[in-house]
């Protein structure tokens, strides 16, 4: 007999498997109706079953409200007192069974919140006040997984000659991303399941890694034109096999080979976990040999090397001279366009919009050919972003998302989407900590994870991530860039150039060089900064004061000007240029068009990754030019902005102090606007150079607190500077001349 029977819907699976677990691991046996084993008379065991048990939990929804079959249990459950009724979706309770209080589940994710608090108590209640005398004994686990889970493990090359490793790698992500379609299924990104490739682990140890109750592992043998693929999915938990199967074909029909084990994987978790969902179908392609290209091709840009990007690009080219309607062939091409430009975050050279220029077209004839391609909005999503249309960028991820809830890609465009969209709720979302539950192991959303916390000034926690990272791939170009931030940020300059010597290749990486653009350039590397971009050069000439060098680069980029005021990021800048040199008119002239015309919208000059320059400028511009209407705009925004930042339970982030600063400095409160900028210093020294020549705080300018500040932060980077200079790591003497610092 078991304590507790659960009624509901089976659409409601997923739903109820949390619920389950969670009332076993209390000491309660529970019956669902998954326990029901064949030829079993299905209404007299049901009814057997309700009679016996002491509590019967109804899980109310869209789908248990339109079943006979709950209905009929529930009428049983009420007329013997035993009825605990939990709702989800926020339904009400249908009539006759209103007279029994309901728990609201609808907001519940899972783990230990108060409603489930709550049905525990109603339960022990029922039981007459009784606890089982396992419950103490059951241990809770160490982390909550999803039993809807499972991550594809890279497939065994098992070819004679060894050669086919590319293509076993394709088989593995071919099938993880057909899985990844499946709603209510969490599917592990490729970065994370990938890092135990030829990994001598128990599958155990990686299923807690990973997160995911299971993993489907499996080989491929290929001789001549014919292929065998073996797969078997396997609960972690165990180590029990749930299935496995083996399936022999040729390159000819790999899609049909591909498409027959993702059916048979469904299947199987069909019966155990997802109830009635659909079989994914895999990206049909005319050639062979294109689909092998774009696998290769798709294995190369995954390593984030520039070099292999490149070959990437070559080999997606190849494909589309092969298959020219290959739909995924044309985003993988867009992606490495993107990838090898000069854009913050990327990895090359190419100017971003030349680059976009060659990917939006590819990605237009891919949804064409494709409406529901999920990686064509995401990448998409990026180009409008460079674009300047944040509301289509924004809503490009949203539909990523909504197609592959699974992509941990379309997950971080998205943020990014919010974020260059200046959105200040953006710190209230989760999207961080879904594309760490998706790709445990990624080097990319661990460092993204370790700068956050840097900005909320949780050094430990952020060192955290990065030895995370080192434990994956001690070797990464993460870790170094995240130290180098960690250098930065807690003022020690010469160690953070010393990494960057050591590590030669960050040069012509636009994140290793970014992280770094204030002491490079206060140390002299000026010259360097302009070759890998030189409209991010002028911007920190700028901070710097240095209109020699700004007036040098502004003049030339001004010819060019249509090219770069194609984005909100290029026109604060080239504004910031004409701000330092009084032309308050020609900036608003250029970034009026990004002030919203609905007072209670923000947009791209609220975007938090360039510190706000838009707004501030604009800002400033208005109180040199008396615009009242403008200061009271942005007066209100920015107050608006602090106390959402303020109001963050995961604590104050750096550029909350320089905005209160800004604020008060406006308003002609000296006290509070100086007691955020000691705070904004003592959170990120090197930023305090900005405030030497910044107009907003032209009020304060002699303020001995604001002198002493001053002091305080050239003293300090004189003081590094030395040192870096005595340990050799200073360029030629010439590049000195480039800066007045």
């Amino acid at each position: 007999m078991a304590d507790i029977f659960i009624s509901y819907a089976s659409r409601d699976l997923h739903r109820v498997e949390p619920v389950v677990r969670h009332l076993t691991e209390s000491g309660y046996s529970v019956w669902w109706d998954r326990k029901l084993q064949g030829g079993t008379m299905f209404s007299r065991e049901i009814e057997a079953e309700v009679q016996k048990a002491r509590v019967v939990i109804v899980v109310w929804s869209p789908a248990s409200l339109e079943s006979r079959w709950v209905a009929d249990e529930v009428d049983l459950a009420l007329q013997t007192g035993k009825l605990v009724p939990i709702a989800v979706d926020g339904v009400k309770a249908p009539m006759g069974f209103r007279q029994i209080q309901t728990i609201d589940f609808s907001s519940w994710g899972g783990g230990q919140e108060p409603c489930l608090e709550t049905l525990l108590n109603a339960v022990s209640h029922h039981m007459a006040g009784t606890t089982p005398e396992t419950k103490e004994e059951v241990p809770r686990p160490a982390r909550e997984i999803n039993e809807a889970s499972i991550a594809v493990l890279p497939f065994v090359d098992m070819s004679p000659e060894k050669d086919q490793e590319y293509f076993t790698d394709g088989i593995s992500e071919e099938l993880l991303n057909l899985l990844a379609k499946i709603p209510h299924l969490q599917v592990t990104a490729r970065t994370s399941s990938f890092s135990f490739k030829n990994s001598d682990k128990q599958l155990s140890e990686i299923g807690e890694l990973l997160g995911v109750a299971h993993i489907l592992e499996g080989s491929m043998r290929k001789a001549g034109n014919r292929i065998r693929v073996t797969a078997q999915l396997i609960r972690t938990d165990t180590n029990f096999h749930v299935w496995s199967e083996t399936y022999n074909g040729t390159l000819d029909d790999i899609f049909e080979v591909q498409d027959e084990i993702a059916a048979s994987i469904v299947k199987a978790l069909k019966e155990h976990l997802l109830g009635d969902v659909a079989v994914p179908e895999a990206q049909s392609c005319n050639s062979v040999e294109a689909y092998e290209l774009y696998i290769k091709g798709q294995q190369l840009l995954a390593r984030r090397v520039a070099s292999e990007m490149e070959e990437a690009r070559d080999c997606f080219e190849q494909a589309l001279q092969s298959d020219p309607n290959y739909a995924p062939a044309m985003v993988g091409l867009a992606d490495a366009y993107f990838l090898l430009s000069n854009s913050p975050g990327c990895y090359g050279q190419t100017p971003v919009f030349e680059a976009a220029a060659k990917a939006m077209p590819l990605l237009k004839k891919a949804l064409e050919i494709d409406p529901n391609l999920a990686e064509a909005y995401t990448i998409r999503s990026m180009g409008r972003q460079i674009e300047g249309r944040h509301e289509d960028a924004i809503a490009d991820a949203k539909k990523a998302t909504e197609l592959n809830p699974n992509s941990v890609r379309a997950w971080r465009v998205m943020m990014q989407s919010l974020v260059f969209g200046g959105d200040p709720k953006v710190y209230q979302e989760d999207i961080q900590s879904k594309t760490l539950q998706l790709d445990p192991l990624s080097r990319v959303d661990l460092f993204n994870s370790a700068g956050e916390l840097m900005e909320l000034n949780k050094i430990d926690e952020a060192n955290e991530c990065l030895t995370r990272i080192r434990q994956v791939d001690a070797s990464s170009q993460f870790v170094d860039m995240g130290e180098i931030i960690l250098d930065v940020t807690q003022g020690n300059y010469k160690e953070a150039l010393r990494r960057f010597a050591d590590r030669p290749e960050l040069r012509h990486n636009q994140v290793g060089a970014w992280s770094l653009l204030e002491t490079l350039t206060s140390f002299g590397y000026g010259p360097q900064i302009e070759q890998l971009d030189k409209l991010q050069a002028m911007q920190v000439y700028c901070v710097h004061g240095n209109l020699l060098e700004a007036n040098r680069l502004g003049e030339e980029i001004e010819r060019d000007a249509a090219e770069y005021l194609q984005n909100s990021f290029g026109a604060a800048i080239i504004s910031f240029w004409h701000s330092l040199s009084g032309r308050h008119d020609r900036v608003l002239e250029i970034l009026g068009r990004y002030i919203p015309d609905d007072p209670n919208k923000w947009g791209p000059l609220f975007n938090p990754n360039d510190f706000y320059y838009g707004a501030r400028l604009c800002f400033l511009a208005a109180i040199e030019l008396g615009r009242e209407d403008l200061c009271a705009f942005f007066d209100r925004k920015f107050e608006e902005r602090v106390k959402i930042m303020e109001a963050d339970t995961a604590g104050v982030r750096t550029e909350c102090f320089r905005l209160k600063a800004i604020l008060a400095a406006s308003r002609g409160d000296t006290e509070t606007a100086l007691t955020a900028l000691e705070n904004y210093f003592g959170r990120l020294p090197i930023l305090a150079i900005e405030i030497t020549h910044d107009e907003t705080f032209k009020s304060l300018s002699q303020e001995p607190r604001f002198l002493a500040l001053i002091e305080k932060c050239r003293a300090r980077i004189a003081s590094e500077k030395l040192a870096a200079f005595e340990a050799g790591l200073l360029p030629p003497a010439p590049a000195l001349t480039s800066t007045s610092d």
